[in-house]
């Protein structure tokens, strides 16, 4: 049965305003640093999600769990700083997936941390007992 919990939901709306922008910014500041400042132009050099989303695609990853940004505008034909205009392209598209990966090596070590402390989950037990939700289901002995 499709059922969406309050936790569900937080943690979509949580990548929705910090992942989607990271991402989208990677594509444009790599292709700025190439000399292409048609996203520079277009105000979408920013981590302000609301530059970054989509509607459609904001309410179907909250609902139902993929979506996407708007893309972020690149004009291949204005990289003076790099001989290769392809190279180019490449270099741009990989922009948005490595900061992907960025993204979760650095959840992956806070999870770690947050282990570490004692937290089971990466913290998210934690973290939903303080905000009032569902009863503490981590067992006895505490979160």
């Amino acid at each position: 049965m499709f059922t969406l919990d309050p936790i569900t939901i937080l943690i979509r709306a949580l990548v929705l305003v910090t992942a989607m922008p990271v991402h989208e910014c990677a594509h444009g500041l790599v292709a700025d640093k190439l000399g292409d400042h048609t996203a520079r132009s277009a105000g979408r050099l920013t981590l302000n999600p609301f530059h970054h989303l989509d509607l459609t695609g904001s309410l179907l990853l909250l609902l139902a769990g993929f979506g996407w940004a708007k893309p972020v505008p690149v004009n291949p034909y204005y990289f003076t700083k790099i001989r290769n205009r392809k190279a180019g392209i490449a270099l741009t598209a990989l922009a948005g997936p490595v900061s992907n990966l960025l993204m979760a090596l650095v959840d992956a070590h806070r999870q770690g941390i947050a282990a570490a402390a004692g937290f089971r989950n990466g913290g998210v037990v934690f973290v939903h007992h303080l905000s009032g939700g569902l009863p503490d289901q981590s067992g006895p002995g505490g979160v």
